[in-house]
């Protein structure tokens, strides 16, 4: 039995209740050929308590709604590729500072975002819980559009990440 070829719909819910609490629900459609095409929504909320820029401490707390449409299980040679759209709405809920902030605005508070990202990644871990050889790699790029009708100026972030196996002796590794 592999569930690699299975096909068809899945609905996935993942959740966290603690102190920065969130919520995703992901609906996917497996085609016969193994692409899938999902649609995403995540919702999440986070306190920043204390931090710092510059002379000033501040502390933020923040919703993020998040909205995503894209297709996954493209697979290029050894590497995983997910291409899509999302959708972000970040909203401030409290802003605090230990010192007096100029041109306060309120309007500031809600920025919603539509970005195209693309993520790749590869894993060749000869074991997922217990690896001995191999590696993981990650790139994770978008371009943010804060508002398509007015212009197309945006910002773009990128992300790389990596893990891999270091062995020491015959009956340890180390994943630094």
């Amino acid at each position: 039995f592999n569930v690699h070829r299975l096909s068809g719909m899945s609905l996935d819910f993942e959740g966290k209740i603690s102190a920065n609490p969130y919520g995703r629900l992901t609906a996917g459609f497996r085609l016969s050929n193994g692409m899938s095409l999902n649609l995403s929504t995540m919702t999440r909320y986070s306190g920043k308590n204390q931090f710092g820029v510059g002379d000033g401490s501040f502390k933020v707390d923040f919703w993020n709604h998040r909205q995503e449409m894209y297709f996954s299980n493209i697979n290029w040679t050894n590497v995983d590729v997910r291409l899509g759209v999302r959708n972000d709405m970040w909203i401030i809920k409290s802003f605090m500072s230990d010192h007096v902030v100029e041109d306060y605005n309120m309007s500031d508070f809600r920025h919603q975002y539509l970005a195209p990202f693309v993520s790749l990644k590869s894993d060749t871990f000869d074991d997922w819980y217990y690896p001995t050889k191999g590696f993981h790699l990650g790139l994770d790029g978008a371009v943010y559009y804060e508002d398509v009708t007015q212009s197309l100026d945006g910002f773009s972030t990128l992300q790389l990440d990596g893990r891999f196996v270091s062995r020491i002796g015959s009956k340890f590794a180390v994943l630094p």
